[in-house]
């Protein structure tokens, strides 16, 4: 099943995030554009999996094949044109760094990695700019695990236990989570078992998709779920404690309107033409848009105005939506072949093998 609105909060998240990273102060919750994407790829992976499983069509080489091809291409294209960037303008040390989220991000720990340096919010965030993949190696790692947790709940060929065993998983995880923002924020905020519990609300909800809910409690759904979800990015700061039960407020949100699913008024805030397809983009413009923040502000030296805000947020929708057309279209269309993988597989040493030299050496002081 694929909800209109589905497209449209994913819109909504990445706007979020990119009006948050560029420092907008009524979005000082922005970051919860990131939750949003994980409760809907618990959503959709859950769904995939279930179906290919239901006609018998379900393999794990296929599943990690398709997932290669949605995440490496315009990621491995971003990571290219960021390093030349980052060669003539990081000093050594920053460039060292670079270089190690680099190795870290083509094998989806870049979570890890980061979680070892500072945190999300540090003082220093502004000289990564890689700094926002840490997401999308949660999002590796859950398509790595979630799969395999799937076939052996599957096993045991009961519905309510498979459901019971998801929703421990998840309190387990939620519980772990909010303990964590107490005496390790930033383990909270970068591990992936402590993130587990979204992507489980996602799962959930595909469970309870086929309830049927009255057409007028419908269109509240989508009321009080986006008040939550706005209510997080407008009201949210860096200092709130956060995942933990914070994360709910959000989480919920999002629970909320994928049940309700596409009522024929409220519905309209997330089915139409603009939001959706920047939620068509989103991946591609997530990938972009810190990139373009951080060189900005890594070569200006000055304090951004207003009017740069504006231009950084158009110049991420130009070359979101480029990367979408000419990278992320392309390669999700491809054929499931060997040769595909080969490929990636050549570029990722072609990448990693300078990344580890200049991650060993200095940041090549030579450079500058």
């Amino acid at each position: 099943m694929r909800l209109s609105t589905i497209e449209g909060l994913k819109g909504l998240a990445i706007l979020f995030v990119t009006l948050f990273h560029l420092d907008f102060n009524s979005f000082s919750g922005g970051f919860i554009g990131v939750d949003i994407f994980f409760v809907i790829s618990g959503f959709l992976i859950t769904g995939s999996v279930l179906r290919d499983i239901g006609d018998n069509n379900f393999s794990l080489w296929n599943f990690y094949n398709r997932r290669i091809r949605r995440l490496f291409p315009a990621m491995l294209f971003t990571l290219g044109i960021s390093a030349i960037v980052a060669f003539y303008t990081l000093s050594p040390q920053h460039f060292e760094s670079y270089a190690g989220s680099v190795i870290s991000s083509l094998f989806l720990v870049s979570n890890i990695f980061f979680y070892s340096e500072s945190g999300y919010f540090g003082i220093d965030a502004i000289f990564k700019p890689l700094l926002h993949l840490w997401a999308i190696g949660v999002i590796g790692q859950f398509y790595l695990f979630f799969p395999l947790i799937l076939l052996f709940l599957l096993k045991f060929r009961k519905k309510h236990l498979l459901l019971i065993g998801l929703l421990l998983l998840g309190i387990t995880s939620l519980v772990a989570s909010e303990y964590y923002t107490q005496v390790d924020l930033d383990a909270a905020y970068f591990l992936t078992p402590l993130r587990f519990f979204e992507f489980i609300i996602g799962s959930m909800c595909y469970w309870l998709k086929e309830l049927k809910i009255p057409d007028k409690f419908k269109e509240f759904g989508i009321i009080a779920g986006l008040t939550l979800i706005i209510y997080s990015a407008t009201f949210f700061h860096k200092y709130t404690p956060f995942p933990g039960f914070n994360a709910l407020v959000p989480t919920i949100g999002v629970a909320l309107v994928i049940l309700s699913k596409n009522p024929r008024y409220s519905g309209y805030i997330l089915r139409n033409k603009i939001i959706t397809h920047i939620g068509k983009i989103s991946y591609s413009l997530y990938l972009v848009h810190w990139p373009i923040i951080v060189f900005f502000n890594y070569m200006s030296f000055i304090t951004v105005t207003l009017s740069e805000k504006t231009i950084l947020l158009l110049a991420s929708l130009i070359c979101g939506e480029i990367l979408y057309l000419l990278i992320e279209i392309p390669n999700n269309t491809k054929s499931k072949n060997k040769k595909f993988l080969i490929v990636i597989g050549l570029f990722m040493l072609l990448m990693t093998t300078p990344a580890i030299h200049a991650w060993n050496n200095q940041g090549w002081k030579w450079r500058l």
